[in-house]
C-alpha cells in the first residue's frame, strides 16, 4: 500500500503523465454515470415532469382514441363507411393518429420515468412521433375541407337534434297513418343519439382538449429549457426550436378544440383554427422527429467499449483489476484513475508499448495479490452484462420477447375496443342499465385490457431496447398485477351468465331478437300503424346483429387467435428461463406461475376463440374461458407482485458503497 502511496515516484511515471496529456482521442471519453439520472440532481426534476408529462399525455390521446373510433361507428356525419367520406377519412385517420401518438409518449415515458438514458426508447418515440405528425396531416386534410367552409350551415352539421332524421320521401313506404309514428320513433332515437354524441363530445374536451393544452404548456417550458442549453450544437438547436414551435401551436389547436367542444352549439371557427393550428404543428414536429431519430439511434454508440487488438486478454484483466484496486480502494487521486483509463482505452502503439510494460512497475505484483484478497459485500459488476450485444446467445430470445410484447399489446388494443363497443351499444352487456352483469364485465374488460397494453409496451420498453432497463420491468410488472386484478373483476362479474347453464342460450345470442320491442308496444301507436313500426324495428335490430357479429370477428382475430398464438411462443420462453433460473428458488417460483398462467391464457383464448368465431357461439366455450382465465390470473398476478421486489429495487449508490468497504 506504500507503494501505492507513493505512486509519483514511480520511475518514468512523469513521462507517461505529459505524453497523455498531448494524446488526441476520436471521441472523448464517457462517464457511464452520466447516463443515469441520480447522478444529475440539477436535471432529475426536469426529467420526472417529463415522465408525467409523457404519461399524461399518453392517457389523453387514448381518450382521444376512443373518441375518434366512436365518431367512426356511430356519430352522424363522421361515421364509415359512406355517410360521408371527408367526415369518415377524418375519424379513422384520427384514431390511427391518435393510437400512434400513445406509443410515441409511453416510449418516452419509458426513457424519462426510468433510471438511465434509454436509447431503445427514444429511438423508437421519435419514430412513431414521425409516423404521427403523417397522420396528423391526414386528419386535418380531411376535416379542413368541412370546418374551414364557411358557406355551409353550421348548424346543420351540428347533428344536436336532426330536423329531418328520415331519408326523403320516406312517407312513401309507409301505410296510412303510419307516419306520425314513425316519425316520433326516429326522432326519440336521433334525440337519444345526439345525448349520446353530447358524452363523446364532453369526453373528448375534458380528457383530450383541456390535458393536452395544459400539457404542452408543460411541455413548452421543458423545450424553452433543453433550447437554451443546446443551441450551440446546430442540430440540437434545430430539433428544439422547431419543437418549441410546434408546442405552441398544438397549444393552440387543443384550446380551439375545447371551444368547439366544450361548448353545446360548437364552433366552426374554432375548429377551422385547430386545423391550421395543427399543421402547423405537424410540419415542424415531423421534421425534428426525423432529425431526432439520426441521434437516437446513434447513441448506442455510448456503451460500445473501444476495441483493443494489440493487448492480450489476461494482461488487460489484470491490469484493470489494478486500476480497480488502485482507484477503488487506496482512494488515490483522480488524475492517476483518469491517465491509468487514457493509457488503457488509447490505440497508438507509442501508448500500447508503455501498456505492454506495465508489469515493470515497481511493487505491481503486491497490489495485485493484495487486491485478490480483498473481500467485496457484493460483486463487482461487469457494466458489458447489462447489453443485451454482449450476450450473443441470448439475444435472438430476447427479440423473440420483443415482438410478442408488442404483437400482444396490440392484440389487446383490439380487445379493449370491442369491450368498449359492448359497453356502448351491445344488447345483454351495454350499460347503464340493459344488464348489470353485463355492463361490469364490460367495462372491466375494457380497464383490463388497457393495463395489459401499458404492461407489455413496457416489457417491450425493456426487451426491444440496447440494454436491461429496470424502469421499464418495474412499470411492467406492476401494471400486470394490476390487470391481473381486471381479470379477477371481469371473470367474476361474466361467470355468473357464461356459466349458468339453465337459461336459454340461444336467446343470449342476440343475433336477431324475436321482439325487439317493449311490451304493450302498440297501445302507443295508431291503428295500422303496428305492421310498419314492427319492421322497422326488425330492420334496425338486424342491422345492430350484424355490426355486433362484425366485432365479435374483430374479437376472434385480433384477440383471441392472435393472444392464443402469442402465449404458445411465450410458454416457450418462459420454460427455457426456467431451467436456468431454478436453482435460484424466488427466480423459480416467478417462471413457474408464469408458465402456469401462460398455459391458461392458452386455454382461455383458445375457448373464447371457439365462441367468438362461431356464428352460434358456445357458453360451454364461455364457460371453460372464464375458469381459464381465473386460474391464469391468480397464478400470473403473485408471480407480478414477486417479480417487483427484484425489478423495481433501488440501484446501490456507489458512493454509499465505497464507505463501507473495507480499507487496508
Amino acid at each position: 500500500m506504500q507503494t501505492i502511496n507513493d505512486w509519483e515516484d514511480i520511475p518514468g511515471i512523469d513521462n507517461v503523465i505529459e505524453h497523455a496529456k498531448t494524446l488526441e482521442l476520436k471521441q472523448p471519453l464517457r462517464n457511464l454515470n452520466d447516463l443515469f439520472y441520480e447522478s444529475q440532481p440539477e436535471e432529475l426534476p426536469w426529467i420526472r415532469t417529463e415522465c408525467v408529462i409523457d404519461v399524461v399525455q399518453g392517457a389523453a390521446y387514448l381518450g382521444q382514441a376512443v373518441v375518434f373510433l366512436y365518431k367512426a361507428i356511430d356519430y352522424d356525419g363522421l361515421k364509415c363507411p359512406n355517410n360521408s367520406p371527408v367526415g369518415c377519412a377524418a375519424s379513422v385517420a384520427g384514431f390511427i393518429t391518435s393510437i400512434t401518438w400513445i406509443a410515441s409518449y409511453l416510449s418516452f415515458a419509458a426513457n424519462a420515468c426510468g433510471a438511465a438514458v434509454n436509447s431503445g426508447a427514444l429511438c423508437a418515440g421519435d419514430w412513431t412521433a414521425l409516423m404521427a405528425n403523417f397522420g396528423e396531416m391526414a386528419t386535418v386534410g380531411a376535416a379542413v375541407k368541412e370546418d374551414c367552409d364557411f358557406n355551409k350551415d353550421w348548424i346543420a352539421l351540428l347533428h344536436v337534434t336532426d330536423a329531418n332524421p328520415l331519408p326523403p320521401n320516406w312517407q312513401a313506404f309507409v301505410p296510412a297513418g303510419a307516419a306520425p309514428t314513425v316519425e316520433t320513433i326516429a326522432k326519440v332515437d336521433a334525440l337519444r343519439t345526439s345525448k349520446r354524441n353530447r358524452n363523446f363530445d364532453l369526453t373528448q374536451c375534458v380528457m383530450a382538449d383541456v390535458t393536452n393544452a395544459a400539457a404542452y404548456i408543460v411541455r413548452v417550458i421543458l423545450q424553452i429549457r433543453s433550447a437554451a442549453s443546446a443551441c450551440p450544437e446546430p442540430k440540437a438547436c434545430a430539433i428544439n426550436i422547431m419543437n418549441i414551435i410546434s408546442s405552441f401551436a398544438w397549444i393552440s389547436q387543443f384550446t380551439a378544440l375545447a371551444v368547439s367542444d366544450c361548448w353545446t352549439k360548437g364552433s366552426q371557427k374554432a375548429l377551422c383554427a385547430a386545423d391550421i393550428s395543427d399543421m402547423v404543428a405537424a410540419v415542424t414536429n415531423g421534421p425534428a422527429a426525423g432529425i431526432a431519430t439520426t441521434s437516437a439511434a446513434g447513441r448506442r454508440s455510448i456503451f460500445q467499449w473501444t476495441k483493443m487488438e494489440e493487448i492480450g486478454e489476461a494482461a488487460r484483466n489484470r491490469f484493470l483489476m489494478s486500476v480497480e484496486s488502485i482507484s477503488r480502494y487506496c482512494q488515490l487521486q483522480d488524475q492517476f484513475a483518469a491517465v491509468a483509463t487514457m493509457v488503457l482505452l488509447h490505440r497508438t502503439s507509442s501508448v500500447m508499448q508503455t501498456i505492454n510494460d506495465w508489469e515493470e512497475i515497481p511493487g505491481i505484483d503486491k497490489v495485485i495479490e493484495h487486491a485478490k484478497t480483498l473481500e467485496l459485500k457484493q460483486p463487482l459488476r461487469n457494466l458489458n452484462d447489462l447489453f443485451y450485444e454482449s450476450q450473443p446467445e441470448e439475444l435472438p430470445w430476447i427479440r423473440t420477447e420483443c415482438v410478442i410484447d408488442v404483437v400482444q399489446g396490440a392484440a389487446y388494443l383490439g380487445q379493449a375496443v370491442v369491450f368498449l363497443y359492448k359497453a356502448i351499444d351491445y344488447d345483454g352487456l351495454k350499460c347503464p342499465n340493459n344488464s348489470p352483469v353485463g355492463c361490469a364485465a364490460s367495462v372491466a374488460g375494457f380497464i383490463t385490457s388497457i393495463t395489459w397494453i401499458a404492461s407489455y409496451l413496457s416489457f417491450a420498453a425493456n426487451a426491444c431496447g440496447a440494454a436491461v432497463n429496470s424502469g421499464a420491468l418495474c412499470a411492467g410488472d406492476w401494471t400486470a398485477l394490476m390487470a391481473n386484478f381486471g381479470e379477477m373483476a371481469t371473470v367474476g362479474a361474466a361467470v355468473k351468465e357464461d356459466c349458468d347453464f339453465n337459461k336459454d342460450w340461444i336467446a343470449l345470442l342476440h343475433v336477431t331478437d324475436a321482439n325487439p320491442l317493449p311490451p304493450n308496444w302498440q297501445a302507443f301507436v295508431p291503428a295500422g300503424a303496428a305492421p310498419t313500426v314492427e319492421t322497422i324495428a326488425k330492420v334496425d335490430a338486424l342491422r345492430t346483429s350484424k355490426r355486433n357479429r362484425n366485432f365479435d370477428l374483430t374479437q376472434c382475430v385480433m384477440a383471441d387467435v392472435t393472444n392464443a398464438a402469442s402465449y404458445i411462443v411465450r410458454v416457450i420462453l418462459q420454460i427455457r428461463s426456467a431451467a436456468s433460473a431454478c436453482p435460484e428458488p424466488k427466480a423459480c417460483a416467478i417462471n413457474i406461475m408464469n408458465i402456469i398462467s401462460s398455459f391458461a391464457w392458452i386455454s382461455q383464448f383458445t375457448a373464447l376463440a371457439v365462441s367468438d368465431c362461431w356464428t352460434k357461439g358456445s357458453q360451454k366455450a364461455l364457460c371453460a374461458a372464464d375458469i381459464s382465465d381465473m386460474v391464469a390470473a391468480v397464478t400470473n398476478g403473485p408471480a407480478a407482485g414477486i417479480a417487483t421486489t427484484s425489478d423495481c429495487a433501488d440501484m446501490p449508490d456507489p458512493v454509499e458503497e465505497e464507505k463501507h468497504l473495507p480499507m487496508d
